[in-house]
């Protein structure tokens, strides 16, 4: 193997690929080196390419461990030791302690010529051999390893997975179980500012726990960037480990009243005309909402900070536990938020995000900001207190599941999760699709994946961050576009997608990983598999016990024939649609094409009328199959396909797809007020208002609608006895 093709195992460039057509594709030389150079990789000449190539190959059996070591837990669990020649005789020491605590495990001497050789590697004239160190018996965890011989002396984090990922009581029985899945910002209420809050999902738990709903599947509630009128997609935020702060419900804040109180008359007569207005308004208003909430919760901290009373001191202790827990994350995240108030350089930034935790460049920052700073502190330690509320409340209310989280599949690359991960991103590059039948030059999301070499080399550290706050107070998270474990299309700057390949990620690790932090934060785990799903990606994701994903639109028997509910995976989650595809009502009538044909959007070559004829066909299929298993509603029965949908019919399709022999089955909110308008249309940017459109009726409306309750009452009741 040549030190070029080490570099592309390493970082695991693919040279070839199957299409969408089934066909083998070769990936040319050029654009594989290209994507090597977007990695940071230097080819410009042959030593530098053989200097790259014994980093990763031969440093690391120069190291007895890396950063991370992975290994199953439980009897048998040993970890490899890379031993040179010269210390296969030798005794090492070896201390096991507990990574959170620190609290000692074991500890002996090992000598690495007694134990198994499960690899070696030749490097001139040095054969490095890899032995295996025996553990003890021990439940899944974090462990760190320290090693000694005389002055040397290396440790690392071993993480010691489970077999499966967690699996609770309701995945393992019989019964199904249903649940709503919602855009959060998308909700009205009485009380809100403008956007869905906190507030607004409390009262939604408790309504749905009332009609023996089990589950409410979220949007990601990552944090964005500071320009979010032009950067609203939750699928594009700024950072994914932290919470978007206008989701806040301020009213209750203590220091929410103090600041009311305080208020004269006309204050407050104009903030309640300011929320009213924006309360009322079709879209959400993202900027005008972050102005107002922003302001406010600034002041609120001002009060906050200023109390210094025994009434608050509980409050302000579990605060500096929340900052104190978040550490370094929290503290680069909220740095980049106020410079980007205070109009710094997109060069400053990245110069201060950039720097080592102890440089005086970022001291320097630090001081400077360090009221504004706590002021961000404050806004996520908020965020996540309410948003832990509304799971607990959801527990209360005895929901088996209560909350599905959404964690988004990327980052923007001007955003602090990159810029403050600039050795792991690649901001050059960015993640998207291959050339499919809509698209000849493939696709470009505009994320900037993160390297694999770059993840092995850092321990993972960071994909251990994404995991455990967002498995943080929820009962199940969703993993966007779960494919990117195994492997990503990267597109390279300056070109089209079609000059792209796959880059295939370190999937073995990554699944231990997230079997482990599913097991640690009791947080079961689906995976997004919709489009071209990698051979035996399936098989291995149900293997750790991550649940599937199924959308009625996509699952078929033929081209416009649609797979019956009682033919579905087991082990998923299936729903009708998502926030990505339309709504019953707007398929059922067609104006998602149409909508698609003024917006440009139908693809190259599409044809309008046999677009609608090959809709006509589905919905035929649907037809005859509801008709078939008696789910066909009365007042349909003279009616046909090129009727326009109303609220039998759609009610009818979502109680025949209760049947779905899934374990989980989730319907859209939109669906249940027989909204058209869709939240997102893909291949749009300002064509469109994506992620912008409120729901048609309130949470209040929602709860005074008896043809609503009826029928999540009747869909509880067919999921209940599912398995009888």
């Amino acid at each position: 193997m040549s030190d070029l093709d080490r570099l592309f195992y390493w970082h695991g460039i693919a040279p070839d690929f199957i299409n969408y057509k089934g066909e083998h594709i070769q990936v040319s030389l050029e654009n594989r080196k290209n994507l090597l150079s977007t990695m940071g990789v230097d080819v410009t000449s042959d030593a530098l390419v053989s200097r790259a190539a014994y980093e990763l190959d031969v440093a690391p059996w120069e190291s007895w461990v890396p950063p991370l070591s992975i290994t199953p837990a439980g009897s048998g669990a040993g970890l490899g030791i890379n031993c040179h020649p010269a210390i296969v005789d030798k005794e090492l020491k070896w201390v096991l302690t507990e990574e959170a605590s620190g609290e000692l495990v074991a500890e002996g001497l090992f000598k690495p010529i007694t134990g198994e050789e499960v690899g070696d590697y030749i490097y001139g004239e040095t054969r490095y051999t890899r032995r295996v160190l025996p553990l003890p018996d021990l439940p899944p965890n974090y462990y760190s390893l320290q090693l000694e011989l005389k002055d040397r002396i290396e440790a690392t984090v071993i993480a010691m997975f489970p077999e499966r990922g967690m699996m609770p009581d309701w995945l393992q029985d019989q019964a199904g179980y249903h649940g709503i899945i919602i855009q959060l910002y998308t909700l009205r209420s009485a009380t809100n500012w403008g956007i869905g809050d906190f507030n607004d999902l409390k009262q939604l738990i408790r309504f749905c726990a009332d009609q023996g709903v089990d589950t409410i599947g979220l949007n990601p509630l990552h944090a964005l960037l500071p320009e979010i009128e032009a950067h609203c997609s939750p699928y594009s935020p700024s950072d994914r480990r932290h919470i978007n702060p206008l989701y806040i419900s301020l009213q209750d804040v203590p220091e929410f009243a103090q600041i009311m109180a305080a208020m004269s008359d006309a204050e407050k007569a104009k903030l309640q005309a300011s929320i009213e207005e924006l309360r009322e308004r079709p879209l959400v208003d993202y900027a005008a909402v972050r102005a107002l909430k922003l302001d406010m919760l600034e002041r609120m901290f001002m009060t906050f900070d200023a109390a210094r009373g025994s009434e608050n001191a509980s409050r302000r202790q579990e605060y500096e536990q929340f900052v104190a827990l978040h550490g370094a994350v929290l503290e680069r995240f909220a740095l980049f938020e106020v410079m980007k108030a205070d109009a710094c350089t997109f060069e400053q930034i990245v110069e201060v995000m950039d720097s080592a935790p102890n440089s005086a460049l970022l001291g320097e920052a630090l001081q400077q900001y360090a009221i504004k700073i706590r002021s961000i502190y404050y806004q996520q330690w908020l965020a996540h207190v309410q948003f832990s509320a509304c799971q607990a409340l959801a527990e209360q209310l005895q929901m088996p599941i209560g909350i599905i989280r959404d964690l988004a599949v990327g980052a923007d690359r001007g955003g602090a999760e990159v810029l403050s991960n600039q050795h792991l991103f690649c901001a050059k590059a960015a993640a998207g699709a291959p050339p499919d039948t809509f698209s000849a030059i493939g696709q470009n999301w505009g994320l900037p994946p993160m390297d694999p070499a770059g993840l092995r080399k850092s321990g993972f550290a960071h994909f251990r961050e994404l995991l455990r706050s967002n498995m943080a107070s929820c009962g199940a998270l969703r993993i966007d576009h779960a494919m990117g474990l195994m492997r990503l299309w990267w597109c390279p700057p300056g070109k089209t997608a079609d000059y792209g390949a796959y880059v295939y990620y370190p999937f073995e690790e990554l699944i231990a990983l997230l079997k482990l932090e599913s097991h640690l934060n009791n947080c079961v785990v689906i995976g997004e598999d919709l489009g071209i799903v990698p051979h035996n990606f399936r098989e291995t994701m149900s293997a750790a016990g991550v649940v599937s994903n199924k959308v009625f639109y996509f699952e078929r028997t033929g081209p416009t024939s649609f797979k019956p509910p009682s033919h579905y995976d087991s082990f998923a989650l299936a729903m009708i649609n998502n926030h990505d595809v339309p709504t019953l009502a707007s398929w059922w009538n067609g104006q998602d094409i149409l909508l698609r044909r003024d917006l440009d959007t139908l693809g190259e070559g599409a044809n309008l009328d046999a677009l609608l004829d090959e809709r006509r066909q589905e919905k035929e299929d649907l037809f005859t199959q509801l008709n078939r298993d008696g789910f066909l509603p009365n007042s349909w029965h003279d009616k046909s396909v090129h009727e326009t949908a109303d609220q039998d019919l759609i009610f009818s399709i979502m109680k025949w797809m209760a049947q779905v022999n899934s374990k989980l089955y989730v319907i859209q909110l939109e669906d249940l007020m027989l909204m058209t308008d869709p939240v997102n249309v893909p291949g749009t940017y300002q064509e469109y208002p994506n992620w912008q459109r409120k729901l048609k009726l309130s949470v209040e409306d929602l709860e005074k609608n008896t043809a609503v309750t009826d029928l999540l009452k009747s869909i509880s009741n067919t999921r209940k006895n599912k398995g009888n």
